[in-house]
């Protein structure tokens, strides 16, 4: 062997032992199910960084996606069958969720251990209209096989039920499935509490916002004197909205937060961006199993992490001895939980230069909890 081919041979092995040169032991990751799916592709080595890689005993012709998040942790392990910019405009999780359940499947070893998935997670599975394990329907291994890339795919989101459509060939695949957070997050309550957590705790910027105040009354309603209402919607009880409070300056509506309403002034904050920018959050962040880590965050910062994939509901209201407590409401616009928080404090807390307002934190709660929650 020559010289020149003796160092392209080092060098090819270096990058290699790069790619796949990490033992299981070595690894950390975000969620059991995430574990127990690298561990079902039987390898000696896991990629160090986000990879595509073939594993044949599990499926031929399509890779298998490997990814870490920014902490380090290996968050996902799926078959690969969508593009970056088809997860942008479908939504990342449920694309995420469709790939690491068809690995889950790819990973039995008997068509009975997939009827046994499907049953156990109240999915359906369809090729051509006929149900998987009836008619010639019975390997979903050679479905995926012989699926050409990329394929026409359609996601639907509706009462409760998601169904992702493929369409390729002559062929319509289709999966059915129920939006539920452990389902399609593929993560338990303590571990999604974690991960929670986490994200809090690195979000340290928050998107933004247009000015909030408005150039005219319309959509607003007379509430009392100056003040008029942006009425929102209703979530379970009727005191629990979105409904935001303005205050007329000349022609102006400018977001209330005024002394003199303390009450709508400290509802608002969780509502609307613009009074939230100098004010803290110290929460205690009441996990499961009784762990209650406390966090200091701004608040727009902390509102901004649920903007996108939450609606936002609150009421607040005066208690007999004077203090001014909130409860602020988000629901998941898909997934049938919510995430509550609860402010006690004082109308004269509130209105200082740099408030810092005390908070519980109760997460990953199935919506119809909530009543119970408010006992």
């Amino acid at each position: 062997m020559t010289i020149r081919r003796m160092v392209l041979f080092l060098t090819m092995c270096l990058c290699l032992s790069q790619v796949l040169a990490t033992p299981y032991t070595d690894i950390e990751y975000s969620s059991r199910k995430v574990r127990q799916l690298v561990e079902g592709l039987h390898l000696d080595n896991l990629p160090k960084k986000d990879s595509l890689i073939m594993v044949p005993q599990i499926l031929r012709g399509k890779s298998i996606t490997i990814q870490y998040n920014e902490s380090g942790f290996l968050c996902h392990a799926g078959i690969s069958l969508f593009s970056r910019e088809t997860k942008r405009i479908a939504g990342q999780q449920f694309c995420d969720f469709i790939e690491r359940f068809f690995l889950e499947l790819c990973e039995q070893q008997e068509s009975e251990g997939v009827m046994s998935k499907l049953v156990e997670y109240t999915v359906t599975l369809k090729l051509d209209g006929i149900d998987y394990g009836n008619g010639l329907f019975r390997s979903l291994r050679k479905v995926l096989e012989e699926m050409d890339m990329p394929a026409s795919f359609s996601l639907f989101l509706e009462d409760n039920q998601g169904r992702g459509v493929w369409q390729y060939g002559t062929h319509v695949l289709t999966l059915s499935f129920p939006l539920y957070r452990e389902l399609i997050e593929g993560t338990d309550k303590q571990e999604s509490d974690e991960l929670l957590y986490i994200k809090i705790a690195e979000s340290k910027t928050a998107s933004m916002h247009d000015d909030e105040t408005l150039k005219s009354g319309v959509g607003l309603k007379h509430y009392v004197k100056d003040i008029y209402v942006k009425t929102g919607v209703r979530y379970q009880l009727q005191t629990l909205s979105s409904d935001v409070y303005y205050r007329k300056q000349g022609d102006n509506y400018i977001p209330l937060f005024a002394t003199d309403y303390p009450v709508l002034s400290l509802n608002n904050l969780f509502l609307i961006h613009s009074n939230g920018k100098k004010v803290n959050l110290k929460i205690t962040h009441r996990q499961y199993g009784h762990f209650t880590p406390e966090i200091t965050v701004p608040l727009h910062v902390f509102m901004d992490i649920f903007s996108e994939d939450f609606t936002c509901f609150a009421h607040t209201g005066e208690l007999e001895d004077g203090t001014l407590e909130s409860i602020v409401v988000f629901n998941h616009k898909t997934l049938n939980f919510i995430h509550m928080l609860r402010v006690k404090t004082t109308a004269k807390d509130v209105f200082i230069s740099k408030p810092v307002l005390k908070a519980d934190f109760i997460t990953n709660i199935p919506q119809h909890y909530l009543k119970t929650l408010l006992k």
